[in-house]
């Protein structure tokens, strides 16, 4: 038998939700009724009649937004909240050190300082007029202001960078547990895909590494490799900084 193309494009997305409703519909088990035979001439109706439903059924659903679209924007609206109530439990020394900091990584603090020192070293240059009052000829209040400055610009900006660091271990920690609970569902899903295999006697292929592929890893473990690799290179590094 043969059908036309549209309905063989749409029987390639068919399910077995999408049969059985005019299945259902065409005996009539409905609502308690009493079944009817289903006659072998129809058969080809039927069929056609479930292939055009699925046809529609996926026409509908293309008009509608992706899934996905939706967790992402789900996930960005959590992150952005989370973001905003760590800025709302700042302290007031932390607010503070982060608009100084923020202010001072900016082109409108070059310019200001610019302004400032410029006019500071026009003013003070030895072969101006005499009429101008030279405050700083020797420029020594001018690199006691700068040094001071530096020393409170790099404490804010130290009191930032700690905050920062605090927040980028937290982000760490939640990537490192997202990817140990991605590769936790990937081990299950070979673990299924395994028993599967077994169950309708088919053969998983030549792989060599996936009994140990089907293995939960565990971190520790893996920090320990880590460190004994690192140690290894550096105890081969060491005899050749000697040398």
């Amino acid at each position: 038998m043969t059908f036309p193309p549209a309905y063989q494009r749409a029987a390639a997305f068919t399910t077995p939700r999408t049969v059985l409703r005019p299945l259902r519909q065409w005996h009539g088990a409905q609502d308690g009724a009493t079944p009817r035979p289903l006659p072998g001439d129809c058969f080809s109706a039927l069929i056609c009649d479930c292939v055009l439903q699925v046809s529609r059924h996926n026409t509908t659903n293309a008009a509608q937004p992706p899934r996905m679209a939706r967790i992402v924007e789900r996930n960005v609206a959590a992150l952005l909240e989370e973001r905003q109530n760590e800025e709302k439990a700042l302290t007031f020394s932390e607010r503070v050190a982060e608009r100084i900091t923020r202010f001072a990584g900016s082109m409108r603090f070059v310019v200001v300082h610019v302004f400032l020192y410029g006019i500071w070293i026009v003013v003070n240059l030895p072969f101006l007029p005499a009429w101008i009052p030279k405050f700083d000829p020797t420029f020594v209040v001018l690199a006691m202001f700068a040094s001071v400055e530096s020393i409170f610009l790099s404490t804010f900006i130290l009191i930032t960078q700690n905050r920062m660091m605090k927040l980028a271990e937290r982000r760490a920690d939640l990537n490192l547990q997202i990817s140990l609970l991605a590769e936790h569902e990937v081990t299950r899903l070979i673990q299924m895909t395994s028993a599967i295999c077994k169950r309708l006697g088919l053969q998983e292929g030549a792989m060599a590494d996936l009994p140990e592929l089907a293995k939960d890893v565990r971190p520790e473990e893996v920090l320990s490799t880590l460190q004994k690799h690192e140690q290894r290179l550096e105890d081969n590094d060491g005899p050749s900084e000697q040398k």
